[in-house]
């Protein structure tokens, strides 16, 4: 079963408990093994062959287990660098963002969930952005026009249109969410800055729901 994790620190965190009950696993291996107190210190069994010292091959594989663990959480922390590099990339682009009567829009695609996305106003962090149910009364959303529903997934979009003041509900999450009346769009980017810091956020068969930051 493929395991989710909403951050690196949960990552982390599982990674260790994999190592010691690897460790542990192991040591009880081995003790299963044990053909004889004698054997064990003397490095042979009864008859069978050589039989390999015990803490010698319990250290040996606690060490490439750690060395293998060290592997994946020095992955994870690259990734968390490239996040904060990109991040600071975004602020910037974000600050220099024109005024106006207008809204920028990540599309948010899940296969399970019907809320559309991510909508802030301009000049304002990711952190302060609404997820939103799309009502398309008046302008239909960008994948249903195109008539390939989630093919934008992740794309940025420059928004016309207003919150009505209505929240919608949505069964797969068993939440309200504030309803956008949408009248028109314009493609931004098709490849934005990434505004989460899972880089699995944008799988669409993912059931946590990601939050920018």
């Amino acid at each position: 079963m493929k395991h989710t994790y909403k951050t690196c620190s949960e990552r982390k965190s599982s990674i260790v408990q994999r190592c010691f009950g690897a460790y542990n696993f192991s040591q009880r291996e081995f003790e299963s093994l044990q053909p004889s107190q004698t054997s064990l210190h003397s490095g042979t069994d009864t008859g069978t062959g050589t039989f390999p010292a015990l803490p010698f091959m319990m250290k040996r594989i606690a060490v490439l287990t750690l060395a293998f663990a060290a592997l994946l959480l020095a992955g994870c922390e690259t990734t968390q660098d490239q996040f904060n590099q990109s991040h600071a990339l975004l602020n910037q682009t974000i600050a220099n963002e024109p005024p106006g009567n207008y809204f920028v829009g990540r599309r948010f695609y899940r296969k399970n969930y019907f809320f559309w996305g991510y909508i802030r106003q301009p000049r304002q962090p990711w952190s302060s952005a609404k997820l939103v149910m799309m009502n398309e009364q008046q302008k239909l959303a960008p994948d249903r026009q195109a008539k390939a529903p989630g093919s934008d997934g992740n794309y940025e979009y420059r928004l016309q249109g207003y919150f009505s003041g209505q929240t919608v509900y949505e069964p797969a999450s068993n939440s309200f969410y504030p309803e956008f009346v949408l009248t028109g769009y314009q493609l931004i980017s098709n490849h934005p800055v990434p505004i989460f810091r899972d880089p699995n956020a944008m799988d669409p068969a993912r059931l946590y729901i990601d939050k920018p930051e």
